[in-house]
């Protein structure tokens, strides 16, 4: 007689219970990775605001590259890393980041405006163009794209496709419209109705930074250096810590006589925000212009630390070794510079000057 193993079934039983434990246990493990993961993005995400909006941009950069390590395709990292070195004044490392953000978020619109913003600085003009045109197309009220495109109105064409803007726009009592038309009355030039478009907006808006720097562009057309000046000055008042605006005043300040004035300003914003590379840049250029190519190229490094693929900053680098004649080091540079920028006319001009120079007895 056979003898049943009345157990057999129970060990199944068994067997199949613990198959369904570790079965859910994987399941558990897979999801809290999944929601540890997400909880890690979303803190790192709301750090990165905080510091954002605080303008402390060291910390908020670390925050943003941290969400990005664990989710590559978050478009607001990217844009926010593009806007942060946009403010700081290196639109090259902003670009990358602003058209990988505009490949996720295509309809993400602010960003498209701060693209067009790069393009134009770095000379991609038509490409600004074309940003800007589809941002009206596909938000037509909006006055800072408005305001962009008359800015970049720098030809017939551009200030043709400019004028049909503003016949568009709706709200023609707008702060945006009155400063986008007066730019296009001062290109055409006709400097009476910009007079009359620029008191409109200070009028609608007396603390306007953009109203009152245009007012100063128009006191130049005008002759009055000293209004000028006064304009500026105002502007650069009442923009944020990190404005170009602030460099224009700056500027117009050490190019009229006023050096002592400009650089004193431009200590206080490097010492306030030490991140804001154009304020350095401007410092080396003073220096460089009264013969300092030591203090130059010592101000130059704090650009370097930040953006060693800045333009503006190897050029006047270069310049200064030139000056103390340290041509190969100089050459050096400017090759650098050539092979990242082939064609561009001031480094092809710098680097004449430069081979010249080395070729001298």
């Amino acid at each position: 007689m056979i003898m049943k193993n009345s157990s057999t079934p129970n060990h199944m039983g068994k067997f199949s219970l613990l198959i369904r434990v570790v079965f859910v246990a994987l399941l558990c493990s897979v999801f809290a990775t999944g929601c540890t993961k997400e909880a890690k993005k979303g803190r790192f995400l709301r750090s990165a605001e905080r510091h954002f909006k605080a303008g402390a941009y060291d910390k908020a950069k670390i925050e943003y590259l941290n969400v990005l390590r664990l989710d590559q395709r978050n478009a607001t990292a990217f844009a926010r890393l593009g806007q942060i070195w946009f403010d700081e004044g290196a639109p090259l490392k902003a670009g990358w980041f602003l058209i990988k953000a505009r490949e996720l978020a295509p309809n993400y619109l602010e960003n498209r405006l701060r693209l067009a913003r790069v393009y134009h600085t770095i000379g991609k003009r038509e490409d600004a163009r074309k940003e800007v045109i589809l941002v009206l197309e596909q938000d037509p009220a909006n006055g800072e794209a408005l305001m962009a495109l008359a800015e970049m109105a720098l030809t017939p064409e551009g200030i043709k496709v400019a004028e049909e803007a503003l016949q568009k726009f709706s709200n023609k009592e707008s702060v945006f419209y009155q400063l986008a038309a007066a730019n296009v009355a001062m290109r055409k030039p006709d400097l009476p109705v910009a007079q009359s478009l620029i008191d409109r907006a200070l009028a609608l808006d007396p603390k306007s930074a953009d109203a009152h720097h245009l007012k100063g562009i128009l006191h130049l057309l005008q002759k009055d250096k000293k209004g000028a000046g006064e304009e500026f000055k105002m502007a650069a008042e009442l923009s944020p810590p990190r404005s170009s605006l602030k460099i224009s005043y700056a500027d117009y300040a050490a190019q009229t006589g006023s050096r002592g004035e400009a650089s004193a300003y431009l200590e206080s914003l490097t010492s306030k925000t030490p991140d804001f590379l154009p304020a350095w840049t401007l410092r080396a250029r003073i220096a460089l212009s009264e013969k300092k190519y030591d203090e130059t190229l010592a101000l130059l490094e704090n650009v370097f630390s930040r953006d060693p693929d800045s333009v503006d900053a190897r050029l006047l680098q270069a310049k200064s070794l030139l000056a103390k004649k340290q041509t190969k080091k100089a050459i050096d540079v400017l090759d650098g510079l050539d092979r990242n920028h082939p064609g561009a006319p001031a480094i092809k001009f710098n680097l004449a000057r430069a081979y010249l120079a080395e070729a001298k007895p």
